[in-house]
């Protein structure tokens, strides 16, 4: 393996519950049973915060799934933090997934040039992309939908020059204007085909 397993996520895979997790596909579960092992029982080693070690083993955890052939975001309703760290993708193609939601930190540090997002996301917010360039999202939803899942989002407060686009509209995005603080239709000419 390419990488050295950090020991309390070794310790982790040892529990019965959570090899049941894993064995029964309910990546939810397995993420937030991560989470809450380092939330409730293991103390950071000197010198070690807490987010870093949740961050490397919530990017050994994906690394473990995808050698043995699991692609977790197939199986998650929710993006968990620290899941996307430090990557850079010129696309990102979530559509085919049943993602309902991205936990805050869930993109973290990454260099986007499209997010394709599923039909299924219910919202979305500025902290779900913490220190990410995103250069334009793309849902599986038409453009009205979006605006409408957007009214209430803070996405635009941090990211006002990102390009929104609904599946139904290449030439037509949304952009954020900071005056009025709202979603408002703009043309465009960039090209996010796949």
């Amino acid at each position: 393996m390419g990488i050295e397993i950090r020991p309390e996520l070794k310790e982790l895979f040892k529990k019965e519950y959570f090899q049941e997790a894993i064995k029964n596909y309910d990546m939810d579960n397995a993420y937030k049973l991560l989470a809450d092992e380092f939330k409730y029982n293991i103390k950071a080693p000197t010198g070690v915060t807490f987010e870093s070690l949740l961050t490397a083993c919530t990017y050994q955890l994906t690394y473990i799934l995808k050698s043995i052939g699991i692609e977790p975001e197939k199986y998650l309703s929710r993006i968990p933090a620290y899941f996307y760290y430090s990557e850079t993708f010129d696309v990102l193609d979530l559509t085919n997934t049943h993602i309902e939601q991205l936990n805050t930190g869930a993109i973290m540090g990454c260099s986007i040039g499209a997010l394709y997002l599923p039909k299924t996301i219910k919202n979305i917010a500025r902290g779900d992309f913490l220190n990410s360039n995103i250069y334009s999202i793309v849902f599986d939803m038409k453009l009205d939908d979006v605006k409408e899942l957007l009214e209430d989002s803070t996405l635009g407060l941090d990211y006002p020059y990102i390009q929104i686009f609904g599946n139904d509209s290449k030439d037509t995005c949304l952009r954020y204007d900071q005056i009025e603080q709202v979603w408002i239709e703009a043309s465009t000419t960039i090209n996010v085909s796949k």
